[in-house]
C-alpha cells in the first residue's frame, strides 16, 4: 500500500491529521490521527453552549458563535474531543472559547 500524508486545516492546533492510503486495486481509505493539542484554558469570556438537535456539528456551532465554521478546532481542542467535525449529541454542554482565546490563538 502506498500513502500519502495529508494535513487537515485542524493541523493549525495539531489537532488532526490524516492519512490516505490506497491499495492496488485503487480503494482509497482515510485513517484519522490524533497529535499534541495544545491547550485551550478557560477565560473569563468563554461561554457555554447546549447542543439542541441531532446532527449539529462543530463547525455548524462555529459559525453561529463566531461567524466562521472555520474555528471549529478551538471548540474541539476546548473540549477535547476527537474528530472535529463529528456530530455532537444533543444535551451536550461545550465550552465556546471567548474572543480573548481567539485572537491569542489565531496571532
Amino acid at each position: 500500500m502506498a500513502g500519502t500524508l495529508r494535513t487537515t486545516r485542524y493541523s493549525r492546533m495539531r489537532l488532526a491529521t490524516t492519512q490516505r492510503v490506497s491499495d492496488e486495486n485503487g480503494n482509497t481509505v482515510t485513517f484519522w490521527g490524533r497529535e499534541e493539542a495544545r491547550e485551550v484554558p478557560a477565560a473569563v469570556d468563554d461561554d457555554w453552549y447546549e447542543v439542541e438537535k441531532e446532527g449539529e456539528r462543530l463547525y455548524d456551532i462555529s459559525a453561529k458563535h463566531y461567524g466562521t465554521p472555520l474555528l471549529d478546532w478551538v471548540i474541539a481542542v476546548a473540549n477535547d474531543l476527537e474528530l472535529p467535525d463529528e456530530e455532537v449529541v444533543p444535551g451536550v454542554r461545550l465550552r465556546i472559547p471567548g474572543s480573548s482565546t481567539i485572537q491569542r490563538l489565531t496571532r
